[in-house]
C-alpha cells in the first residue's frame, strides 16, 4: 500500500506536466498554422523557428526592388563563378575511356599446309610462354588446322580475325588490386612470344571491356 501510494504521488504531477506541455505545443502548432491559412491576413512575423527566418528571407528579396535586383545578382555571380571554375580548373571529357581489362585474347596463326598435329605444336608452344607470364590466372586454348575455325565471327569474338588462324587462347587475368596493368602483361607477351619461331605480335581492335591481341605466327 505504502509503494503504490507513493508510486501514485510522484506519477500524477508528472503525469499532469506532460499534459500541460502537450497541450501548449498543440495550441503553438494550431496557431502557427491558422497563421500560415488563408483564413486571415499574413504577417512574416507571426511565423516562427526556420520556417520563420526562410518566410522573412523571401519577402526581404522579392517583396521590394531592391531585393529583386540582389537576387538576380546573386544569381548571375553564381553562375558566373561555376562557369569560370568549370572553365579554368576543367580536366576535359573523354568520352572512350580506356578500362584496364580482365580478359583478352590471343591468336596464333600459321601458314602453310599444316596437319592437326603440327597446329597443335604451334599453339601449345604459345601457351607455354603465356602460362608463364605473371598476372594471367587462367587460360582456355583452341587450336585446328588453318581453316578449320569456321562458324564465322562471333559477336562477342574478335571481328577482324584473320583466315590463317590455327588457335586461339582466352586469357583471364588476376584481379586488378595484385597484378600490374595489362600493357606489361602484353609487353612480357610480346618479349616471350619473340622467341618463338617467326613469331610476332599484332594489336587487335578493342571491343567492349575486353582487350584483344594477336600473335602471328608465320610457317
Amino acid at each position: 500500500m505504502a509503494a503504490g501510494f507513493v508510486s501514485h504521488r510522484l506519477l500524477v504531477p508528472a503525469v499532469a506536466l506532460l499534459k500541460r506541455r502537450a497541450a501548449s505545443r498543440a495550441e503553438d502548432a494550431r496557431q502557427e498554422a491558422e497563421a500560415l491559412s488563408g483564413s486571415h491576413a499574413f504577417d512574416v512575423r507571426d511565423v516562427r523557428g526556420l520556417t520563420g527566418l526562410y518566410v522573412r528571407g523571401l519577402k526581404l528579396l522579392a517583396g521590394n526592388p531592391i531585393g529583386n535586383l540582389v537576387a538576380i545578382a546573386a544569381m548571375a555571380g553564381v553562375c558566373a563563378i561555376i562557369t569560370i571554375g568549370f572553365m579554368t580548373h576543367s580536366t576535359g571529357v573523354e568520352f572512350f575511356v580506356d578500362e584496364e581489362p580482365k580478359q583478352a585474347v590471343v591468336l596464333v596463326s600459321a601458314r602453310g599446309n599444316l596437319s592437326a598435329a603440327e597446329a597443335r605444336d604451334i599453339v601449345m608452344g604459345v601457351e607455354r610462354e603465356v602460362l608463364q607470364t605473371a598476372g594471367v590466372m587462367n587460360v582456355i586454348t583452341s587450336a585446328f588446322p588453318p581453316g578449320g575455325s569456321g562458324g564465322g565471327p562471333k559477336m562477342d569474338g574478335v571481328q577482324d580475325k584473320p583466315a590463317d588462324v590455327i588457335g586461339e587462347l582466352q586469357l583471364e587475368f588476376e584481379d586488378y588490386c595484385c597484378r600490374r596493368k595489362a600493357v606489361e602483361i602484353f609487353q612480357e607477351i610480346r618479349e616471350r612470344t619473340a622467341l618463338c619461331p617467326a613469331s610476332r605480335w599484332k594489336p587487335a581492335r578493342s571491343r567492349a571491356a575486353r582487350q584483344r591481341a594477336r600473335i602471328s605466327s608465320l610457317k
